[in-house]
């Protein structure tokens, strides 16, 4: 017995290592993203070691529990193989991006087991925090920050103009640019709500609240900046 979990652990490994090998060149197209420091992904290599740092604090778990297949993760893996196929077949490097973690989870769930899925999801599905689809929310958050910090400025008693994005007061113009969105502050703020939420709270309902605390505080640090930056 001793002998065949040996083997099935190296044979686990080396799927594992195929994997990687396979899926790598998805991942590298990540570094335009996250190796940068005028990005809301700039912060995606620490996002990645503090997914590695969470998986070596589960190591006391993997030691006691069995790794064993785990059958039903096998049609996600195939689902999420061929979702990320036709992505790649198409050029379109945000869905590649995408099944990158779903099919790492998948993969963790086949050979290791129910258990060890369970308590590596978290660590992996945070990975999402740093996949640049919520970019999508660029545009609608330079809107609010604009609305927000010309009438944060007119409670000041600065007379504003605007058009579209653009802030004007007297003393010069101002462009709410992609970079001003705030969609930095908001990804690392939901980051680290989330972090806490799971090391230290441990009830959905403080976690939700929790979630909305970070996000509220992403958007409200921006539009302090914003209009600070303005008004000086």
């Amino acid at each position: 017995m001793p002998n065949l979990r040996t083997a099935y652990l190296i044979a686990s490994g080396l799927a594992f290592a195929l994997s990687a090998y396979l899926f790598y060149p998805s991942a590298a197209t990540l570094d335009a993203r996250w190796d940068t420091n005028h990005e809301a992904y700039s912060h995606g290599y620490y996002i990645l070691l503090a997914t590695i740092l969470l998986v070596i604090r589960q190591w006391r778990h993997f030691k006691l529990s069995d790794f064993s297949p785990y059958p039903p993760a096998l049609l996600a893996l195939i689902c999420g193989c061929l979702a990320w196929l036709v992505a790649h077949i198409g050029n379109i490097r945000i869905g590649e991006q995408l099944m990158l973690p779903f099919i790492a989870l998948c993969l963790v769930y086949l050979l290791a087991g129910k258990f060890i899925g369970q308590r590596l999801t978290f660590p992996i599905l945070i990975l999402y925090t740093v996949i640049p689809v919520w970019d999508v929310l660029n545009p609608p958050l330079q809107h609010i920050t604009t609305m927000v910090s010309s009438s944060a400025l007119n409670l000041f008693g600065v007379a504003v103009y605007i058009q579209g994005n653009h802030i004007s007061i007297p003393a010069g113009n101002f462009v709410v640019a992609s970079g001003c969105s705030g969609l930095n502050y908001l990804l690392m703020c939901v980051f680290l709500s989330l972090i806490y939420g799971h090391l230290y709270l441990h009830n959905l309902k403080r976690q939700l609240l929790m979630l909305a605390a970070g996000i509220l505080t992403g958007v409200i640090c921006n539009w302090v900046r914003v209009t600070s930056i303005i008004a000086i």
